[in-house]
């Protein structure tokens, strides 16, 4: 009966059941209690206060997820006598039987512990439930029989589950954040001042931190706490079991640790290095806690997570591909988005959203009104307040939220008409997706412990891996992820195009791919729907129009190996393997010659190495010398060990017969890898200043 406006579209369950539009009358109603007023749009998890439990932990007959009060772990004990009677009521006049959450009420600090924080069966209620995501679980089963449609390897998941679970790989976006830069002079939501933003801009806020945690914790209950479990049979918790990698910056790395503390605990030591770091004692190291891998090579260099800009003709390829969208065409041809636009630019002030600005190109930048909206509604502020007192309404934000989600669609996917060879996400995740493939792989062949590996990335590297796996992605909000499990061996049919069965079934291991767009909004990892990417397509599909279902290992081998990288990968872990042979600089340089095709031949690499060797060489002589490269390193600030370039010498200056140690040969590695970065953000900043 409220008659407010709503802040968002998307509804709130409450503690009865019900649903409510209204931000303002959700925190205030009598009938709706306790309900968070955060747009996160999620109860926070809660134990069970059901008198018919005498544990928290027991199993009712017939689990549900609790649509009980929302009370966060850590404000339990407080909250319980607040809202214990009333939570019980709730429960009783929804007529539901409550399930039970995993809080941590004891200790994490170790595997058994993580194990045994539910006797006998653990339900995964995670949290918490939607309606709509469970009638999306039913009319995706529905949609099974399209599977027939798909040519390769199919699995028969029906069998896959925890029993037969041997690796996780978790890739997710970082949490809610700080905007990068103001959204214009009216903007009221953040400070103006430029010491906030040198300081905080596009950093992790606590909201963004909880967020990781609530998914690691959600993640413990369904991967760990359920038995077997994921780290079943591990004496401990160690970067033999688990590791993560995180690009380069702090909203990544700081949402890859909110994620461990929630799935492991706060017991469970973590330790940060850079990923050019990880060969160096990598045995010892990993014995010591979980690593946090952090890319070494600034954004434009990122080939794990930012691989499109390696290549020079994205930016050409994305403008090009964004003025050929028919989605921003009809925008532009309609009136209202005209209004919204104009109306935008009075409650901003933004130039680029003038009106003698072409009418597409004010539709791409009222991108960055979208993702500041959305900040707003993490952080239940009102949605872009601003000077003008002008505000959106309810059809308005929705238009606003096309307009953002075509602007990502536009980022690697072909906006005509989905080609997947007009597309970007192959040069645009292909590493990310071969290392994704290799960690399954590995682990296949049993030539790898590792239960999980986390890959912590931003909303471009998620919309590049999905167009990569042919799949146009519903929405990807703060801390969206892909779920990869890789199972012990299944059936598995192979296909033709028709569907006919060709070779009959055989065994082996299986891969389950899952999505959620919106952990804020949707349900736990239990209601997610695990889906068959259709590789053999010349178009992406959507996300929730793909079959149920897993797929063969070697079907996503064919996907995502890339051989030459592959071939490469093996060279170099035979040349570094002491058991086999110690490196020599004949041997390093036969590895070079015979990997030329991947590692040397694109042409925007050459150049940059190049612009790198003029840099260095100081005197224009043609050489570089150890003094010139120490000098330049220490002018930049670098102030880099001078055993670093001493050893890069000591390799490439000795005898070709003469070997070098694992800790020479690392060092040179890390060096290579390590200064490589710098290098190059230091020719991009003289190109830039033009004194390049």
């Amino acid at each position: 009966g409220c008659t407010r406006l709503p802040v968002t579209n998307a509804p709130y369950a409450c503690a009865a059941g019900a649903q409510s539009n209204c931000l303002m009358h959700a925190s205030a109603c009598g009938t709706h209690l306790a309900m968070q007023s955060l747009p996160a749009r999620r109860p926070l998890r809660s134990d069970c206060l059901c008198r018919e439990h005498s544990s928290p932990w027991e199993s009712p007959a017939r689990p549900a997820p609790c649509r009980g009060v929302g009370v966060s772990s850590s404000r339990t004990t407080a909250m319980l006598a607040l809202v214990g009677t009333t939570a019980h009521l709730s429960c009783r006049a929804a007529r539901r039987r409550c399930g039970h959450l995993s809080l941590g009420v004891c200790p994490r600090s170790s595997l058994t512990s993580l194990r045994a924080a539910a006797p006998g069966k653990v339900h995964a209620t995670g949290v918490g439930g939607s309606r709509s995501s469970r009638g999306a679980h039913t009319s995706a089963r529905s949609s099974s029989s399209s599977s027939s449609s798909n040519s390769g390897r199919v699995c028969d998941a029906g069998p896959l589950g925890m029993s037969t679970l041997r690796q996780v790989i978790f890739v997710h976006r970082h949490g809610a954040r700080f905007p990068t830069r103001p959204t214009g002079p009216e903007d009221l939501s953040w400070p103006q001042r430029t010491q906030f933003w040198d300081s905080y801009r596009g950093h992790l806020t606590p909201v963004g931190s909880k967020q990781l945690a609530d998914l690691g914790e959600a993640f413990r209950d369904h991967y760990v706490a359920s038995a077997p479990g994921l780290f079943h049979g591990l004496p401990a918790l160690d970067g033999n079991a688990v590791v993560c990698y995180t690009s380069n910056v702090q909203r990544t790395l700081q949402s890859a640790w909110s994620f461990l503390l929630g799935a492991l605990g706060c017991s469970t030591p973590v330790f940060f290095a850079f990923r050019s770091d990880r060969v160096i004692s990598d045995r010892i190291r990993r014995s010591i806690g979980v690593p946090i891998f952090i890319e070494d090579a600034p954004r434009q260099d990122d080939k794990l997570f930012h691989e499109w800009r390696l290549h020079d003709d994205y930016d050409a390829w994305l403008k090009d591909n964004q003025q050929r969208s028919p989605v921003f065409h009809a925008m532009a041809d309609d009136p209202r988005y005209w209004q919204l636009i104009s109306k935008l630019q009075d409650a901003s002030g933004l130039e680029k959203l003038g009106p003698d600005v072409p009418m597409l190109d004010r539709l791409v930048a009222a991108k960055d009104l979208d993702t500041m909206a959305r900040i707003d509604e993490a952080h239940a502020l009102p949605v872009l307040p601003n000077t003008e007192g002008i505000s959106l309404t309810v059809e308005e934000r929705s238009m606003l939220y096309s307009v953002g989600n075509e602007v990502k669609r536009c980022w690697f996917q072909d906006s005509a008409a989905g080609d997947v060879e007009k597309s970007f996400g192959r040069r645009g995740a292909g590493y990310l997706g071969h290392k994704i493939w290799r960690h399954l792989h590995e682990r296949s062949a049993g030539r790898s412990r590792l239960r999980l590996v986390e890959f912590s990335c931003h909303d471009t590297t998620i919309a590049a891996l999905a167009n990569h796996l042919g799949i146009q992605l519903p929405e990807i909000d703060f801390a969206a992820y892909f779920v990869f499990e890789l199972h012990d061996a299944a059936h598995v049919t192979t296909l033709s195009g028709t569907g006919a069965s060709m070779d009959g079934q055989i065994r082996e291991p299986a891969v389950r791919i899952l999505y959620n767009p919106s952990p804020s909004r949707h349900g736990s990892f239990a209601e997610l729907v695990p889906r068959v990417p259709r590789f053999k397509d010349p178009c992406v599909s959507q996300w929730d129009q793909l079959p149920v279902g897993a797929l063969s290992l070697s079907a996503l081998q064919e996907h995502l190996q890339i051989t030459e990288i592959e071939e490469c990968f093996q060279n170099l872990v035979a040349l570094v393997d002491r058991r086999a042979l110690e490196p020599t600089r004949q041997q390093l340089f036969s590895l070079l010659e015979r990997s030329r095709a991947t590692w040397l031949s694109l042409p925007q690499w050459r150049l940059r190495y190049l612009q790198s060797f003029q840099a260095f060489d100081k005197d224009n002589d043609g050489r570089i010398g150890i003094a010139e490269v120490q000098a330049l390193l220490n002018e930049w600030g670098h102030n880099s060990d001078p055993r670093v370039p001493q050893m890069l010498w000591e390799l490439f200056d000795c005898g070709p017969e003469d070997t070098i140690t694992d800790e020479e040969f690392y060092l040179m590695m890390r060096a290579l890898v390590g200064v490589r970065g710098n290098i190059s953000a230091w020719t991009q900043q003289a190109q830039a200043q033009g004194a390049g």
